[in-house]
């Protein structure tokens, strides 16, 4: 009767690990649970024969081992196989394996017998049944990662400036950015800080200043913006304008530098854009730095009290 129950829950067992497989939608996760499987029925005869447990778990390193490169290398075409997650999840588990079925092997060879084994060898239908377990356990801690290796795309890693979603891997577009690799909508973290823009794949809100004074950035920039002639750049230092403004009257703007207007000249109008500034001074009136409107001359002066459209450089008044 227990040899009965024994060959029942060997059987449930495996057609559990083989359920979990087939859910994975995955030709070859099937394909890898059928060899690990089969490793250790193979393992079991001569264990048996030989009622040794020394190579038992030495077997499940090994069909670790045999299931993950077995995956890796059928799953292989010109993109995954130079795919760097399943590379490195592959060297992970295989340097896990070798290194605890190594040190199981060694501590047994050691000890000289697994004391757990000693009324479980005896009977073939518990030992066949403990060899089904260990082929369960390589099926299901391998499951996700067998499974992640035989999709289409591999293991996507993400890195800072790049999301996932869906199972497709994107840089962050332009104007916005991924601090870290837990992205997982093509929004990324958000947009890039005003003054500062982000190209396609920007891992910092500040990726980059926006420049000198002629450009500006706003919030969520790609790349920075040209003041227009007639304005000049504001809100931030000179390396990271972050908006612009169309030049006050008595001043005129050119590469987002606001100047006034010189002494002479007058500035009218909003948005000049040139030194001339709107005209220079009427005979009879005068226009000091920065003037809006050309003011009249004081009644009996002229020339040095920057009268007729220029100033002198003197400072003594003529009558």
């Amino acid at each position: 009767m227990k040899s009965l129950i024994n060959i029942i829950i060997s059987f449930v067992v495996f057609v559990i690990a083989i359920a979990i497989a087939n859910a994975s939608g995955s030709s070859l996760v099937l394909q890898a649970v059928f060899i690990a499987f089969s490793i250790q029925w193979i393992a079991f005869i001569p264990a048996y024969i030989f009622q040794t447990e020394k190579f038992y778990d030495l077997m499940g390193s090994i069909t670790y081992l045999t299931v993950i490169w077995f995956t890796l290398m059928s799953s292989a075409n010109e993109s995954t196989l130079a795919n760097i997650g399943n590379i490195i999840i592959v060297l992970l588990i295989s340097s896990w394996a070798i290194r605890l079925g190594t040190f199981l092997f060694l501590r047994i060879k050691k000890d000289g017998e697994d004391k757990r084994f000693r009324t479980i060898k005896p009977s073939a239908s518990r030992f066949f049944m403990t060899w089904t377990l260990q082929g369960l356990w390589v099926s299901l801690c391998s499951m996700c990662a067998l499974t992640a290796i035989s999709s289409e795309s591999g293991i996507i890693l993400t890195t800072p400036g790049w999301a996932c979603e869906h199972g497709e891997r994107r840089a962050c577009a332009a104007g916005r950015f991924a601090e870290s690799p837990e992205q997982h909508n093509f929004n990324c973290t958000g947009p890039c800080d005003a003054g500062f823009f982000c190209a396609v794949g920007s891992s910092s809100r500040r990726q980059h200043a926006c420049g000198d004074a002629s450009k500006y950035c706003p919030l969520g920039s790609p790349a920075p913006l040209l003041a227009p002639t007639g304005r000049y750049t504001i809100d931030g230092d000179e390396g990271t304008r972050s908006a612009s403004a169309l030049c006050p009257t008595g001043s005129w703007c050119e590469r987002g530098v606001k100047r006034r207007c010189s002494a002479g000249r007058y500035g009218a109008t909003l948005g000049l854009g040139s030194a001339n500034c709107s005209a220079p001074a009427p005979r009879g009136r005068y226009a000091t730095i920065g003037s809006e409107l050309p003011l009249d001359c004081p009644a009996g002066r002229y020339g040095a009290c920057k009268c007729c459209g220029f100033i002198l450089p003197s400072s003594s008044d003529s009558h």
